[in-house]
C-alpha cells in the first residue's frame, strides 16, 4: 500500500514506553512515561474535515488548500472558534478494505515521513505533550469506487485528521467529549473513526 501525506512539521519521535524498555533509555526523563488525557472529539472540527474529504471527492485534490480556496483555518473557523494551535494531516492511500489499523499507522508513523499530527497526538516533547485537546476527522472514497478484496479492486482514499488545542463550537453544533454516543447522529462517526479515535484515547491514556 503506497500513500501519500500532507503535513507541516518535521517529524518528533514518540516517547518509549516502560513496557518496551525495562527501566527507561539513557537520557530519557522518566516523567515521559506518563499517561496523556483523552482527547475529545470535535463536531465542529469534524465538520471541517468532512467539507475538506468532499472536495477530495469532487477535484481529487491533494493540497490543504483546496480547491475552492477552504484552508485548516477556514475549514474549522466555519463550524466553531479555534483557540491555541490547530494542525491537520490529510492521508492519500489506494486499498481494497477499509481497516482502521492501517489508518492508525499512517497517522503514527506517516508512512515514515514528516507527521505533525501524530506528534500532537503522542508526542512526549514539549511542545506536543498534554497541548493539543480536540480531534475530528473524517476519509472519503473517491466517486464512483465501489472496492473489493475478490478481483481485487482497489479504490483511492482519503483519510483527514484535524487537531486543535482549543475549540469551542459554534451555535447550533453538537458538543461532544472524550467518549463517542453510539446511538447514531451527532457525534457518533462511522465504524472506521469510531474505532481510529479510540484507538488514539487508548493509547494516549
Amino acid at each position: 500500500m503506497e500513500a501519500l501525506t500532507l503535513s507541516n512539521a518535521t517529524n518528533i519521535p514518540l516517547c518509549v514506553t516502560a513496557d518496551a524498555v525495562d527501566g527507561a533509555v539513557a537520557g530519557e526523563d522518566a516523567s515521559c512515561l506518563t499517561a496523556m488525557p483523552a482527547v475529545a472529539w470535535s463536531e465542529g472540527l469534524a465538520l471541517g474535515s468532512q467539507a475538506f474529504t468532499a472536495d477530495w471527492v469532487s477535484s481529487s485534490g491533494v493540497s490543504l488548500t483546496t480547491a475552492t480556496g477552504t484552508t485548516t483555518a477556514s475549514r474549522a473557523g466555519a463550524n466553531g472558534t479555534v483557540s491555541g494551535l490547530l494542525t491537520e494531516a490529510a492521508y492519500f492511500f489506494a486499498t481494497y478494505t477499509l481497516d482502521p489499523v492501517d489508518m492508525m499507522r499512517f497517522i503514527i508513523t506517516n508512512d515514515g515521513s514528516a507527521n505533525k499530527v501524530g506528534d500532537a497526538l503522542f508526542s512526549f516533547e514539549v511542545e506536543y505533550k498534554n497541548i493539543y485537546n480536540f480531534i475530528g476527522m473524517s476519509y472519503a472514497v473517491q466517486d464512483g469506487c465501489t472496492m473489493s478484496t475478490t478481483g481485487p479492486v482497489p479504490c483511492d482514499v482519503v483519510l483527514d485528521v484535524v487537531v486543535a488545542q482549543g475549540y469551542t463550537n459554534a451555535s447550533g453544533v453538537a458538543e461532544c467529549s472524550t467518549e463517542i454516543s453510539y446511538g447514531g447522529g451527532d457525534c457518533d462517526p462511522d465504524a472506521a473513526g469510531q474505532a481510529v479515535f479510540e484507538a488514539i484515547n487508548s493509547m494516549r491514556t
